[in-house]
């Protein structure tokens, strides 16, 4: 292959249709949301707001917790916390 050949991008319009246009938007509001919380939102808050499948909302809360080199387990209560004993 010659190096002067170039290959053009296609038009974001051709890459995945409308459903992957939907799917951007949602992503884009989940992450501005996210972001303007005080801490890493939970999966429960995720999942309610948005109306995502708990895994879908786990692998977007840990690309999150990556980007900003947040530890999730620290952020997430012990499952014991706030009950009686």
């Amino acid at each position: 292959m010659s190096a002067d050949v170039q290959v053009a991008a296609p038009a974001p319009a051709d890459v995945g249709g409308p459903f992957v246009s939907v799917q951007l938007a949602v992503l884009a509001r989940f992450f501005a949301w996210a972001t303007a919380q005080d801490v890493l939102p939970t999966v429960e808050q995720a999942v309610a707001r948005f109306a995502l499948r708990r895994a879908v909302a786990d692998q977007w809360l840990d690309v999150l917790a990556e980007a900003y080199g947040v530890d999730r387990a620290e952020q997430s209560p012990s499952p014991t916390e706030g009950q009686n004993r």
